[in-house]
């Protein structure tokens, strides 16, 4: 799973926000990665996080997904996302 080997509290008034923020960019991705790898089916993520106050992170994983179903669900999304905050 995407974040099965973290523990499962965070001492010292860590939340999980502070600790993902540590994560680089390059973790998260081969995290994303190694999830669909695991799940042994084809699909596709986005996943975004805070960073920090100003800046917040996005990282995708496709796999074994045709372009144009992975734009169509990217599309929903955005359309989703769209209808619900505006």
């Amino acid at each position: 799973m995407l974040f099965m080997d973290l523990p499962d509290s965070i001492d010292d008034g860590y939340t999980w926000r502070t600790f993902i923020s540590f994560m680089q960019q390059d973790d998260i991705q081969k995290r994303l990665d190694d999830f669909l790898a695991e799940l042994g089916i084809p699909g596709f993520v986005i996943f975004g996080w805070k960073k920090s106050e100003d800046e917040f992170g996005v990282a995708s994983s496709y796999r074994d997904v045709p372009a144009p179903a992975a734009i169509k669900g990217v599309s929903w999304a955005l359309n989703d996302l769209i209808n619900k905050t505006m």
